[in-house]
């Protein structure tokens, strides 16, 4: 218990530091790119914009976080202390994984709630929706059945266009493959937030861990982004798309521990 009193503040300290960081730098672009567009609607865009970065960089912030306090650890030389007394990163991880589970359920709660909340409710002119696009404006939706005719739909939900957006019920109650792919990118990535944030952990083998953490998730997120676009067009299998954040924290992980502890 004392070990949790001791090391845990200082993990959330750096966690929240780094949301903190996060929101800063998502405010200023949005404010500097609608400037020109009122008020209104730039406090929109930063308030959707924020709560999107927050929810999908969540392994990136986790991951940089537990790594920044590590590093605080060292400076101070509560890393030598705990060390000399038997702990590092094995008695740590208990502490770690409830973090990043906490994090991960929060980032579901927020996903379910809050995201379709404060989502952009404009459409783009035209989106994909099952049978084929369909025009935003009057509803014109094109067949791409070979003999199909043009149909008019009743209407158009910001969650058949954005599923990133949607609550779970109506990713539920789709039968697109995007949503499909979202519902198993929403629950792999509160694995991912766990995996991460032990990678984090034990990045101190490196001799530039917050470098290596920053690189290797920043890589990973990207891999996950291209993976869930080609899921999401039916090109590879939802589950494949969308459930890749639950393993890709494993490539560096397995790459730290063959590096030397020393």
């Amino acid at each position: 218990m004392m070990l949790w009193r001791a090391v845990l503040p200082s993990v959330c300290r750096a966690i929240l530091w780094v949301v903190w960081m996060t929101a800063g730098i998502v405010v200023l672009a949005v404010s500097v790119e609608k400037a020109d567009q009122g008020l209104d609607v730039v406090f929109a865009a930063v308030r959707f914009q924020v709560v999107a970065a927050l929810v999908w960089l969540s392994p990136l912030i986790l991951a940089c976080g537990v790594c920044l306090s590590g590093l605080r650890r060292r400076s101070c030389g509560a890393e030598q202390a705990l060390a000399s007394s038997g702990i590092g990163w094995p008695q740590l991880t208990p502490i770690i994984l409830m973090v990043g589970v906490s994090y991960g359920i929060a980032g579901l709660g927020v996903s379910e709630w809050v995201l379709p909340m404060v989502a952009d409710s404009g459409l783009p002119g035209w989106i994909w929706a099952g049978a084929g696009p369909v025009r935003t404006a009057d509803g014109l939706r094109v067949s791409l059945e070979a003999a199909g005719t043009l149909q008019y739909v009743d209407s158009i939900a910001v969650g058949e266009a954005f599923p990133r957006m949607a609550s779970t019920s109506v990713l539920m109650a789709s039968e697109t493959v995007a949503a499909s792919t979202e519902l198993i990118a929403r629950w792999a990535r509160v694995l991912a937030c766990v995996g991460w944030a032990w990678f984090g952990l034990i990045a101190g083998r490196f001799r530039y861990p917050l470098i290596v953490v920053v690189a290797a998730s920043g890589v990973m997120l990207v891999i996950e982004a291209i993976l869930w676009s080609m899921a999401a067009q039916a090109q590879i299998a939802p589950w494949v798309g969308g459930g890749i954040p639950a393993v890709l924290w494993l490539v560096p992980v397995i790459f730290c521990f063959r590096q030397s502890s020393t």
